[in-house]
């Protein structure tokens, strides 16, 4: 797509929140062979990986949940890395929402009488969706820690330092070896070959 809108004769682009992790390779190389500049860097660049569908709102700073927070905090703070890596000069952020109360009119009637709202503390009512993009989350990093015996903090430092180049994953021990489709297509050739020997004796 980057070489395609390159043709039409655009020099800029905007590295936007829809970028996979497993997208981000291809990026770094067609920018290393065509030298684009990068106008701006939309948070959250790359993806989270426990976020199956583009979403900038995934995370939100203004949930009420902690976890949530932190969490867009770590990948925001990954945005601006890349973004200064990239030299982009401005990077978008969407800091949360805030639902309308319509209090306007009876807290400015409070304010003119003198009058201090109460003061209250937020509750959570039901599952919302950034709550089930935290579990979500947290399935994952329990998930890859079985899987690779790794402790779920390292799994959660890995993930924050991401996004990994090939070799770089090899040897943060999150996968065993690399191969294109082709040599991929061969080795489960000569594995399923070697499985049909072993039955067979």
């Amino acid at each position: 797509m980057i070489e395609e809108i390159l043709a039409l004769g655009f020099d800029s682009l905007e590295l936007s929140h829809g970028i996979r992790p497993s997208q981000f390779e291809g990026v770094l190389q067609i920018r290393e062979k065509r030298k684009f500049q990068v106008s701006s860097v939309h948070n959250f660049m790359p993806m989270p990986v426990e976020v199956q569908t583009d979403s900038p709102d995934c995370y939100e700073f203004t949930s009420d949940r902690a976890t949530d927070r932190e969490r867009a905090l770590k990948l925001t703070l990954a945005t601006i890395d890349w973004a200064a890596k990239l030299e982009a000069p401005f990077v978008v952020v969407h800091t949360g929402r805030m639902r309308s109360l319509n209090l306007s009119e009876p807290l400015r009637a409070m304010v003119e009488q003198g009058k201090r709202p109460a003061e209250g503390r937020p509750e959570i009512m039901g599952i919302t969706k950034a709550s089930l993009n935290t579990d979500s989350f947290e399935q994952l990093v329990d998930a890859v820690a079985a899987g690779r015996a790794l402790q779920a903090s390292e799994v959660e430092s890995l993930i924050d330092d991401g996004p990994f180049l090939p070799a770089e994953a090899v040897e943060a021990s999150l996968v065993d070896d690399l191969a294109y489709d082709a040599s991929v297509a061969h080795q489960l050739s000569q594995l399923k070959e070697q499985l049909t020997q072993v039955n067979n004796r």
